[in-house]
């Protein structure tokens, strides 16, 4: 379209007033890596479920680190449904973990992957935080992964969600300390 030449272009991004580019999935996958392969037990990696790139880099960081995964959130069975289709994720049924089992798998041999990294009421990551999961109860040094940013209006649920799930001793990592999420929206050096 440049070469036929752009009179205007109007371009907007929930980035649009930020500094600088986005980052890379690759980068967000070695940290998420490095950060299962460090963890002494549980890790919970909380995303938007339909990010299906992110939910493979997740899977890797198991496999590599000898765990297998847990889902917690319905739109989480839908987005594993949809990657095992189209052969982006391991049509492997020991792979996965049912939730009604978590309490018998060695901490230190699961992710649990959970949705509700907004603060969601019903999400997987509030009833843990809440200790409302019938399944599961998180423990002091579960690692907690929010793997997303506070969308703009939701930046008091997610700061009491976190407050929540420190207060049991789980460790939370967050975008503001390590890079586990980058932005799909353009920022200025890319528009």
């Amino acid at each position: 379209l440049g070469d036929e030449g752009v009179a205007l272009l109007l371009s907007d991004s929930t980035n649009a007033e930020a500094h600088g580019h986005s980052g890379s999935e690759a980068d967000v996958a070695l940290e998420i890596d490095r950060l299962v392969g460090t963890a002494d037990r549980r890790v919970i990696v909380s995303l938007f479920a339909s990010h299906l790139h992110r939910v493979r880099a997740v899977v890797d960081a198991a496999k590599k680190h000898g765990r297998r995964i847990a889902l917690l959130g319905r739109a989480l069975e839908r987005t594993w449904q949809i990657g095992v289709a189209q052969k982006i994720l391991p049509n492997d049924p020991t792979f996965l973990i049912a939730s009604e089992h978590l309490a018998a798998v060695d901490p230190k041999r699961v992710i649990v992957l959970a949705t509700g990294s907004q603060g969601e009421w019903q999400g997987g990551l509030q009833r843990l935080a809440m200790a409302r999961d019938p399944n599961l109860r998180l423990a002091p040094k579960d690692r907690v992964v929010l793997s997303t940013r506070a969308i703009p209006g939701n930046e008091r649920a997610v700061s009491r969600l976190r407050n929540h799930l420190l207060r049991q001793g789980v460790e939370v990592f967050h975008d503001r300390m390590a890079p586990v999420h980058c932005s799909g929206h353009a920022y200025p050096d890319e528009q």
